[in-house]
């Protein structure tokens, strides 16, 4: 047996979004399968003073909702897979009352894609597809949400609009949200209080804007902390690989409208520039296009000029 978390001990804050974040392999979505009963472990795992370990799967998951790391495409309508999110509270015969079906409604127009409803989840795109998972546990009407790596397949755009989602439901729903986040330029942005994990046990818990301050990010990830100017909200921090000080020029590029040509679209970039206080690198964050039916045609571009 591998022990992959030791010492863990951690609350969530009401109505606020507390991001879990760590290095490949510190057990951030072990710790997601703790939480849904999935792993053993020892201890306890509490909600509202309730030991998670001996209620029943129902009751579970009329108080907790979880949005696994890796989903599927199964070949059901949008509505149906938020109706999913009804199942814990059907009676044996499995049957939707008006309730569950107002709550599915809510859900898909909180989330913004009543117009999808008769799409199949096959044909949708990976935002889209996050968005209708996102709308079955909507459904599942709990108090906590807990999301695991929620935007992996998401372009810029997509996470953007995502988060602000997120934002949008802990202030209007009270939900208490647990986000496993790979990307701390994000975690920082949108968590309100976040957990950092190294060498299987917690070197930090607490407000994010305090965990930014100490540096302890830096000495995890090994990264190097910058700020970027974000509009609506000042210079925000963002954290890049700690490389050697070299004379480039740097500019961060921000996905725009797409552009339509015929039959095919294509996405374009528009740069916004930044400063970094020992070197400068022209960057591409992401190029997002769509020619017959492909997305993603590339990511993750980077380039330096030296000047």
């Amino acid at each position: 047996k591998n022990q992959v978390l030791d010492h863990i001990d951690f609350s969530l804050v009401p109505h606020k979004l507390t991001a879990v974040v760590g290095r490949n392999g510190s057990g951030k979505s072990t710790l997601v399968s703790c939480v849904n009963q999935e792993l053993p472990y020892t201890g306890e795992i509490t909600f509202s003073d309730r030991n998670l370990a001996v209620m029943t799967l129902r009751e579970r998951a009329q108080l907790i909702s979880i949005l696994p790391q890796t989903l599927h495409s199964p070949a059901v309508t949008v509505e149906e897979l938020t109706a999913f999110g009804r199942n814990p509270y059907l009676d044996f015969g499995k049957r939707m009352s008006p309730k569950d079906w107002q709550a599915v409604d809510d859900a898909l127009e909180a989330i913004g894609i009543s117009g999808l409803r008769d799409k199949l989840v096959t044909e949708l795109s990976g935002g889209e597809r996050q968005k209708a998972y996102l709308a079955m546990v909507l459904a599942q009407n709990t108090r906590v949400m807990i999301l695991d790596e929620p935007t992996t397949y998401m372009d810029m755009e997509y996470e953007a609009a995502f988060f602000r989602l997120l934002e949008t439901l802990k202030t209007k729903r009270k939900i208490t949200f647990l986000v496993i986040m790979h990307n701390l330029s994000q975690a920082v942005r949108y968590a309100d209080r976040i957990v950092v994990l190294d060498g299987r046990r917690i070197r930090y818990q607490g407000d994010t804007r305090a965990c930014v301050a100490s540096g302890v990010l830096e000495s995890v990830f090994h990264v190097r902390q910058h700020q970027a100017e974000d509009k609506g909200k000042g210079k925000t921090p963002c954290f890049g690989a700690a490389l050697k000080p070299s004379f480039c020029k740097s500019f961060l590029f921000q996905p725009v409208e797409m552009k339509k040509a015929g039959t095919n679209s294509y996405g374009i970039l528009k740069p916004a520039r930044f400063s970094c206080r020992f070197f400068f690198c022209y960057v591409i964050l992401n190029v997002t296009g769509y020619l017959s039916g492909f997305s993603n045609i590339m990511r993750g571009a980077v380039f330096c000029f030296p000047v």
